[in-house]
């Protein structure tokens, strides 16, 4: 509520939306907030791996033959990876990699041993940027995952 009024009395100088579906979320703002508003789509190419993806998954203690899915951001309630842990009880062959620090570490640690899923769930904490792309060639190229956050625009586990 209070972005909102901030917005409408143009106190913005710019509010930068990172895609179109999020752009779309503030249809039904204030046209003198939308003034303010930037699109800038995650137009990056992800960055190359520099390891095969055995060699990632030997680097980081993930099994080689069963699916692998990755979570990459800061470990949040907006992000809402606790829904991504709930479903890896529903997916028995597969590992969750979260990578990213945060506030919710213990929490999820404590909600995947509950769950029976700990010896699946991988928190690796902060990581640098090499280290993400290679987890990203790691993982499982599927685009089930929609991202759960609940302030997010990029769509899908993996980038495009």
């Amino acid at each position: 509520m209070l972005d909102k009024l901030v917005g409408a009395l143009g106190l913005y100088s710019a509010n930068i939306i990172n895609s179109a579906s999020t752009w779309a979320e503030f249809a039904r703002y204030p046209a003198r907030y939308r003034r303010s508003m930037i699109l800038i789509e995650h137009g990056l190419d992800a960055p190359a791996p520099a390891a095969s993806r055995d060699d990632v998954r030997r680097r980081f203690n993930l099994p080689l033959a069963q699916p692998v899915l990755l979570n990459v951001g800061r470990l949040a309630p907006q992000k809402n990876q606790d829904v991504l842990i709930r479903a890896l009880a529903c997916l028995p062959q597969a590992h969750l990699v979260v990578a990213g620090a945060g506030l919710k570490q213990s929490a999820f640690h404590e909600f995947a041993v509950t769950l029976g899923v700990d010896d699946r769930l991988h928190l690796l904490g902060p990581l640098p940027a090499e280290d993400i792309a290679d987890l990203y060639a790691a993982a499982e190229p599927v685009r089930v995952f929609r991202r759960p956050g609940k302030l997010s625009g990029w769509p899908s586990s993996r980038p495009p």
